[in-house]
């Protein structure tokens, strides 16, 4: 987990950042720790392959907004995970949700501590605020 995350802060986010900031989705004073939750997302999510890591709205916007940069996601997805890594929409279906979120929650606190509710509260109602 740590090497994934070590990756991702290496990897540069600026301009994905401040596309992010342009098209007006993420203020500047919000845009650092938004690409911080998606970095946690992505260690999570290569860590734990076999795991529906659940993914909230506002990280998956930042998520789309880097997706967009095609050449930016496949080299950082070769880089940190070994291979691309696919999104799959829906994973907030409520048949889905609730079943292994909880599990996941605990893989995020273990590695991050209480994920910050501006962040996560539609994925997790025990977000801290």
């Amino acid at each position: 987990m740590a090497d994934y995350y070590a990756r991702l802060d290496a990897w540069d986010f600026s301009i994905i950042k401040a596309h992010a900031v342009r098209k007006g989705l993420f203020s500047a004073a919000e845009v650092d720790d938004v690409c911080r939750e998606y970095k946690r997302f992505m260690a999570l999510s290569c860590a734990y392959k076999s795991s529906a890591v659940p993914v909230s709205k506002k990280v998956d916007e930042f998520w789309h907004i880097h997706i967009i940069f095609t050449e930016d996601y496949m080299a950082m997805c070769r880089k940190v995970a070994g291979g691309f890594l696919h999104h799959r929409p829906g994973i907030l279906d409520e048949d889905v949700e609730g079943q292994s979120f909880d599990s996941n929650l605990s893989l995020y606190q273990a590695s991050f501590g209480a994920p910050d509710s501006k962040w996560w509260s539609d994925v997790w109602t025990g977000a801290a605020a």
